[in-house]
């Protein structure tokens, strides 16, 4: 008899244990909020996000989805945002973009609430984490934006073999312009090619035209610089970082995949509020998946012969 009730009190307890965790255990309770930057970029990297959790563990998580502010002087603004999850109780925030990501990260690093970063330029001069690659050993961790320097460059070297001088069009009073900036400056000294040609579009730098008679190609951060000198100079092709500027006119994009880096953070959150793994233990990562798209039409008209081994590489098109 003593034997049944001892059962029995262990059935009970664990039934309570289940039915007070339950909804923990299955997803349901969980609270993720999500603050984002304008735009398809963070659009593209949100719906791969969803799309992963809804196939995971985490289905039935509940996700608040609001729009962040893209200029560095609202970064007190994405903070408030942000302090409006930890009011709500959420379990984890997702920042998508650099602005968003830098505000809320400095504001949160070293607390007690998990942060992940999807789609960020440079977290470690932005202060987010250390150093890539390796446990943060923080709240926070995530996955960054630009895929390494060397495979775009590379692709480029094979497509434009006679171009000598590339011309990065930037703007210095954006951040993640000055951090390509930084890159491309130890690119090119480091192998000593290209010639790089930086043209900043500040307003107030007072651009010449004649500058840029010896570019044989623009590329750049945001696509708002290149469109700007591609009408100018129709001669001269440009190339994008994104499948969209592809589509747009972009001779060839070299871009990381937005959705798929999407469901890279994804992964990641299920090891966080899943598998109860620490962020400060999962190394932050850059995309793990790229594609590289021809603007055909754009190719032609400026009398770009694309190799065909390369040609074949291509994830997309544009006739």
């Amino acid at each position: 008899m003593d034997t049944r009730r001892q059962k029995r009190t262990i059935c009970i307890g664990c039934l309570i244990l289940f039915l007070m965790s339950g909804q923990a255990a299955w997803g349901e309770s969980y609270k993720i909020g999500l603050v984002r930057s304008p735009g398809r970029f963070s659009e593209a990297i949100r719906d791969g996000f969803v799309n992963y959790l809804q196939k995971s563990p985490l289905k039935d998580a509940i996700i608040k989805d609001t729009l962040g502010f893209e200029a560095v002087e609202q970064a007190a603004k994405n903070v408030a945002i942000a302090n409006e999850y930890v009011n709500w109780k959420a379990d984890l925030i997702v920042t998508i973009g650099s602005s968003t990501s830098h505000a809320i990260g400095r504001q949160f690093r070293g607390t007690a609430m998990p942060i992940l970063f999807l789609g960020v330029t440079d977290p470690v001069a932005g202060g987010l984490v250390k150093v890539m690659g390796k446990p943060p050993g923080e709240n926070i961790t995530g996955v960054t934006f630009p895929i390494p320097l060397q495979k775009t460059m590379g692709v480029l070297g094979k497509i434009f073999p006679a171009a000598k001088t590339y011309c990065f069009v930037y703007n210095s009073h954006l951040p993640p312009d000055m951090v390509y900036v930084k890159w491309i400056q130890e690119y090119a000294e480091k192998h000593g090619h290209p010639v790089i040609q930086f043209i900043d579009t500040t307003p107030d730098k007072g651009i010449r035209p004649e500058e840029l008679t010896k570019a044989d190609l623009f590329f750049g951060w945001y696509s708002v610089h290149l469109y700007r000198w591609a009408i100018k100079y129709p001669k001269v092709p440009f190339v994008g970082n994104t499948l969209e500027e592809c589509r747009d006119g972009s001779v060839v994009s070299v871009y990381p995949k937005l959705p798929e880096l999407g469901a890279q953070g994804g992964a990641m959150a299920v090891n966080i509020l899943w598998e109860r793994v620490s962020p400060g233990k999962i190394p932050p990562e850059h995309p793990r998946e790229y594609g590289i798209c021809f603007n055909l039409k754009q190719a032609k008209a400026l009398k770009i012969k694309i190799p065909k081994g390369i040609l074949e590489l291509a994830d997309e098109k544009v006739d």
